[in-house]
């Protein structure tokens, strides 16, 4: 829901519905679910223009996805980090996040592949 709402363009209403399901997502023990929800509760506040509490979310949501093979939301996370940090004028911070979003892209596709 939240995503076709972003999608929509209608960011608030789709931070007002993640922030609904956000404390049940913490609690459970299912990391893949609470990344999600962090990555998009960074997208929404990037787009609403909060970018330090984006920044927060998404940066939270790569430390709870690293490692854990939750590839897709440390593609999105890393991929909405670049765009924050090209908001804020920061051209070498949003390359770094772009370009670690484009290998892993990269790698999760040579995986299907092979």
């Amino acid at each position: 829901i939240c995503s076709a709402l972003v999608k929509k363009g209608d960011y608030q209403i789709a931070y007002d519905t993640i922030l609904k399901i956000f404390p049940e997502s913490q609690m459970l023990r299912n990391k893949f679910f609470a990344t999600q929800t962090l990555t998009n509760l960074g997208l929404t506040e990037l787009k609403l223009k909060n970018y330090n509490q984006s920044k927060s979310f998404l940066k939270q949501a790569l430390e709870t996805a690293n490692g854990k093979g939750f590839i897709e939301n440390e593609i999105n996370a890393s991929f909405h980090l670049s765009e924050l940090y090209e908001a804020q004028d920061s051209a070498r911070l949003a390359f770094k996040y772009y370009k670690r979003a484009d290998e892993l892209q990269k790698k999760t596709t040579l995986q299907k592949i092979h």
